[in-house]
């Protein structure tokens, strides 16, 4: 009986850190409903769902929407990688094309960093991968 409750809880907490890593937006205080609400300076009332960024440019605040991903894991964006069976894969193979290709170079590490991002951009890609531009990038 303890062997199974244990095995159960091990279940749950392996799921849930696939889903969190999957959906890195997601906070789990925000879930479990323990986050403490944003209050907004102007109105002084709760701000019910804050999906604002700031810009880079003047620092004022940016209403953005979560980008919804397949799954295959596109699009692809900096901060997030491939699919669930293989997590790296997809922004390994753009590193290696990007090096390969357009003489690059990255670090093929599988990480969708700020370089990666860079890179995509003064080739002519954008920074958001969907899979029709993935396969651009690799040239197929």
């Amino acid at each position: 009986m303890k062997k199974t409750a244990i095995i159960v809880v091990a279940v749950l907490l392996m799921a849930a850190a696939i889903y969190y890593y999957m959906n890195p937006g997601v906070n789990i205080l925000d879930t479990l409903g323990l986050k403490k609400p944003v209050i907004d300076p102007v109105t002084g009332s709760a701000v019910k769902d804050d999906l604002s960024v700031k810009t880079a440019t003047d620092g004022s605040f940016v209403k953005q929407a979560p980008i919804a991903r397949d799954s295959n894991g596109f699009p692809l964006q900096q901060g997030v990688s491939g699919s669930l069976l293989k997590p790296d894969q997809s922004v390994r193979d753009i590193q290696k094309a990007l090096n390969d290709l357009h003489g690059t170079t990255l670090k093929v590490d599988g990480i969708f960093g700020p370089k990666t991002a860079k890179a995509l951009n003064v080739h002519g890609f954008p920074e958001l991968i969907y899979m029709e531009d993935y396969f651009e990038v690799l040239d197929v």
